[in-house]
Order: structure tokens, then sequence, then C-alpha cells
């Protein structure tokens, strides 16, 4: 019997015009994931959770505290999707046992540097909030709280390696962790605190509005409750704003349905 070949490690070289510091990248496990939130333990977002299983070239990415019921998956073969996890999750929420809620192509790569967007969660300044009693479970990387009138870009990206010099630096990003496929491919997860401006924050806002409408009346309000709202760049990319629900909000429903 011959043995398993073992897979060469793989480096990641990080830069600036004076320092350099070079890691290797773990293989990827199941029990092994990205975790990844920000703000702190009781003071924080949404934790989420970015994972491929050991064999496999998929990337999966949810919210830690749905990640039984909605998750996005980007699969080697480019069919990338959005769905429910179960057909019971889709009757349950939905009605109906359509999984998919949403399926795009996976982009062109960028030919230069060998990377591919995957995919990016959003945290407003306003979305950390405090979660009395709550210890954000372990293992969990913290960013830092956005300064008010900014957001927090969490991106996934695809990427070949040694394909070359990128300059995170340049494009306001960095690394925050990473792992390798059975593939050699890497998963990265890069960071950057950018501005929302006056308007995509109003309409942020009124989809939330929207959605509380929706709810169901016997949801009830606690510290941690959350809401994901969903959409398209500019460029056809996939993108989350993970919203903290006030009590302020659901106080509002309330009397909007009085």
């Amino acid at each position: 019997m011959t043995a398993p070949q073992e897979m060469p490690p793989v480096f990641l070289t990080i830069s600036d015009d004076e320092n350099a510091v070079t890691v290797e990248l773990r293989r990827t496990s199941k029990k092994s994931p990205i975790r990844i939130g920000v703000g702190s333990p009781g003071r924080q977002s949404g934790i989420w959770r970015i994972w491929s299983s050991k064999g496999k070239h998929d990337v999966y990415i949810a919210a830690r505290n749905t990640m039984q019921i909605q998750k996005w998956s980007l699969h080697e073969s480019g069919d990338w999707r959005y769905q429910w996890c179960t057909y019971s999750a889709a009757q349950g929420f939905s009605g109906t046992e359509e999984r998919i809620l949403d399926r795009w192509e996976r982009p062109d790569e960028i030919t230069a540097t060998g990377w591919t967007k995957g995919f990016s969660i959003f945290v407003r300044h306003e979305d950390v909030v405090d979660i009395p009693d709550h210890d954000g479970g372990a293992g969990v990387d913290w960013l830092p709280v956005p300064s008010e009138g900014n957001q927090i870009g969490m991106h996934v990206v695809i990427a070949r390696p040694d394909m070359g010099f990128v300059g995170l630096g340049e494009m306001g990003l960095h690394l925050v962790d990473g792992f390798v496929m059975a593939n050699n491919h890497v998963v990265l997860l890069l960071a950057n605190e950018v501005p929302i401006d006056q308007q995509a924050n109003e309409a942020l806002n009124a989809e939330v509005r929207r959605g509380l409408s929706l709810m169901c009346a016997d949801v009830l309000w606690s510290p941690g409750l959350r809401m994901m709202l969903y959409g398209e760049d500019q460029d056809g990319g996939r993108r989350v704003h993970d919203i903290a629900l006030t009590q302020a909000a659901f106080e509002s429903r309330s009397n909007a349905g009085a």
C-alpha cells in the first residue's frame, strides 16, 4: 500500500517598507475554522465562522448563531450559493422546500495576483453592542470597533500561491487569518475600516424597519438578537451587513402595529 503523499507547507510573507514576517498557514479542518467578530466578548458584533472540510475545495461562511439554518457556499465548481442548510429549515422559514436563496458564478480571478474575491461582511460602529454575560466563545479573533460613521469590512479571498507580491497596505487592508485547502489554494480573511455614507446608512435602517415589520410577532427581543442584510456590490460581488436589533427598534415595531 502506498503511503499518502504529504502536502507541502504553504507560507505567506507579510511585509512593509522596513519589516517582513513569514508565517506558515494551517491546513484546513472543520475543527479549526476562522472565527471572527468585531469588538470584544460582551460588547460585540455577531461571530462569524469560515471553514472548509478536509480534502475538500469548497469554502463555507455562516454567522455562528444561524449556521444550522443558513450559510454561504463557495464551491470549487464555481457554483456559489446563499441557501438554507436543510429542506426543513427552508420549509419552516419560507414555506417552501427550495433551499437556494441566491446563486451566482464565481467571479474571474485577478490575473496578476491569482486572487478571487469571495464574500464580504460589514459591521457598523452602532452594531457593536453590549451582550451581558456573553463570553464570545473560544478561539475568536476580535477586530477593533470602528469609529463612529465607519464600518469594519471583513473580506474572504481565495488565492493561488506563488503568484507574486500583493500590496495589502496600498488597498487599506490587513490580514486577519487564513488556511490552506486540499488543492493548495489559500483562503484569506482580510479586513479594513471604511466610512459609510449617510445615504447608504439610511437605506440599511429602512431595510431593518421593513424586516422588523415582517417578523413574527412571537419573536422576543434579546441583547444578542441580530439581522443579516444581504445584498450585491456594484461589481456583482455579494456582501452582508451584520446589524444589531435594538430594544428601541422593537418597541417602535410594536407601537407601529398597535
